[in-house]
């Protein structure tokens, strides 16, 4: 499908840090994850790397990404 040359469509233009995984649980799950990872000796620590199943950085962030995931969202949105 292409583009309505008459809607404004948005557009990421800054951010900082990586979303949260799905389903951690709100800024109370988010913030236990994040102590979890950041400590090997923490008792959910591979707990957590094996369900996050990749590597995490949480101060990752990339414009291009964002922009492309809003996009696909999009379209997605339009079908329905």
């Amino acid at each position: 499908m292409l583009p309505d040359a008459h809607t404004v469509y948005p557009v990421c233009v800054g951010g900082e840090s990586s979303a949260p995984p799905e389903d951690v649980g709100g800024t109370s799950g988010y913030e236990e994850f994040l102590e979890a990872l950041a400590d090997p000796d923490h008792e959910d620590h591979l707990r957590m790397k094996e369900w996050v199943g990749r590597p995490f950085d949480q101060g990752a962030f990339s414009l291009a990404e964002t922009n492309q995931r809003l996009q696909k969202m999009l379209r997605l949105g339009k079908r329905g």
